[in-house]
């Protein structure tokens, strides 16, 4: 089943590869790993042992930068990576993070 057939019945928190490219703009997936490859689009994370994905905020963030929507500092997928690795760690701890205006 292809990733243009699949209906969701709300958004996925992370996506495979395949769909990760479709979101990006419909790329293939060869465009999105050569993109991930070379920096310039998010990291993968690791959901189990064999299997990675990318998480549609990073994604959506990156897209949002591209189009002058958030901070040109939010383009840069690494950045954004370590932000939401940042962001779990306050999550798993308890702590709370800056308040959102």
């Amino acid at each position: 089943m292809s990733v243009k057939s699949r209906t969701f019945l709300w958004p996925p928190a992370a996506l495979c590869a395949e769909a990760a490219a479709y979101h990006m703009g419909q790329l293939s997936v060869g465009t999105f790993l050569a993109e991930v490859a070379a920096g310039r689009f998010p990291p993968p994370i690791w959901v189990t042992e064999g299997r990675k994905a990318w998480r549609t905020a990073d994604l959506d963030a990156l897209l949002d930068a591209r189009a002058g929507r958030l901070p040109q500092s939010v383009a840069d997928p690494a950045a954004a990576a370590r932000a939401a690795a940042d962001e779990w760690d306050l999550a798993l701890s308890g702590a709370r993070g800056p308040a959102l205006s």
